[in-house]
């Protein structure tokens, strides 16, 4: 898994498009990453937010230690 094509925003803290996502977590479609998004941020591991129609995501890892 290479993070490298995403950006640090903050520590803890990342904003990649929704497409490199997918190939990160090796989901077949977007709605099929959006959708570990979402059980993460359920679970309050992260919290994410959309960026540029959609097509940017935003996101946090909770408890990240500096």
């Amino acid at each position: 898994m290479s993070w490298d094509s995403g950006y640090a925003v903050y520590p803890g803290e990342w904003i990649c498009t929704v497409k490199e996502l997918t190939a990160w977590l090796r989901t077949r479609f977007q709605r099929q990453a959006v959708s570990i998004l979402d059980e993460l941020q359920k679970r309050h591991l992260i919290s994410y937010l959309f960026l540029d129609r959609g097509k940017v995501v935003k996101y946090k890892v909770r408890d990240w230690k500096i």
